[in-house]
């Protein structure tokens, strides 16, 4: 798919309603056992081409993965950071009971 082409669609569309869109999702398996190098180069490379298009204001870059797991572990790190993998299945199994 267009990555860009796609961008343009969910900006575009706004963020609410019928036809609004929030997020893309890009999936990228072949990296979930390589956490260095999705948070190295390929996290800078997705951030710099936001930044290269001057679309800061428009649209930001969110990754997750499977090995991130937060400092601690024992509070939110702030924004920026989401909560990790390990946390959310900790708290999925605890109110699935």
């Amino acid at each position: 798919a267009d990555t860009w082409g796609a961008i343009c669609q969910m900006v575009c569309a706004g963020p609410g309603g019928k036809n609004g869109i929030s997020s893309i999702l890009l999936a990228a398996p072949k990296l979930d056992k390589s956490f260095p190098l999705w948070a190295g180069p390929t996290f800078a490379m997705l951030e710099s081409n936001v930044m290269a298009a001057n679309a800061e204001p428009l649209i930001g870059i969110v990754c997750f993965h499977p090995q991130y797991v937060t400092p601690d572990g024992s509070s939110w790190p702030g924004f920026g950071h989401l909560h990790s993998l390990p946390r959310l299945k900790k708290w999925v199994a605890q109110f699935s009971e």
